[in-house]
């Protein structure tokens, strides 16, 4: 619905591979902007508020990037997506608590929100995911489901859980399968 609003989500503003929402050194108040152009108006939400985590200290001293910053979406049925202040990555909590006790493939799930061809210095890592807009995370996946479990990858879903979780999920046609690596 947006897209017919406003045009192609690859020509949305903050979405070119030069612009701060790629560098991930958007503020706060862009980032709501943002959010509320482009996907508020067409979300049923609860509520919408700013994402900070205790640690949060506002920025990285050595490259003054906004650190654990975005914005909490709420929906009605009590999952919450979390969109990071580069605009691209997100996470989808099962309910609040997964906030506070998270558990990656049990009760978050990463996703990636990529709707232009190519970002800027990501090229073949993220091939997976450009121009398919709301995806499950494949950074720098192989295209095997082998490569969605891989131990001792940053983020292969292992009985720890791992950002290729939701993934998998969609690999096996959005079902958990017996041999899905996280146990409820």
């Amino acid at each position: 619905m947006s897209e017919v609003e406003n045009g192609e989500a690859k020509y949305w503003d903050g979405l070119s591979a030069s612009n701060p929402f790629q560098s991930g050194s958007t503020t706060y108040p862009e980032l709501k902007d943002w959010y509320d152009k482009y996907l508020g108006p067409y979300l049923k939400t609860t509520k919408v508020i700013q994402r900070k985590t205790s640690d949060d200290d506002g920025s990285d001293p050595s490259t003054g990037a906004l650190q654990n910053q975005g914005i909490l979406v709420y929906f009605a049925d009590g999952t919450i997506l979390a969109i990071n202040n580069n605009a691209r990555d997100m996470e989808v909590y099962l309910n609040e608590k997964a906030l506070t006790n998270t558990m990656s493939g049990r009760n978050q799930f990463a996703f990636r929100f990529s709707p232009i061809e190519t970002v800027a210095g990501t090229g073949e890592q993220d091939k997976f995911q450009h121009n398919k807009k709301f995806e499950p995370y494949a950074w720098d996946w192989d295209g095997t489901r082998e490569d969605l479990m891989i131990q001792g990858d940053a983020y292969g879903c292992t009985e720890n859980g791992g950002a290729y979780c939701s993934k998998l999920i969609q690999f096996d046609g959005w079902q958990i399968e017996d041999d899905y690596p996280v146990k409820f």
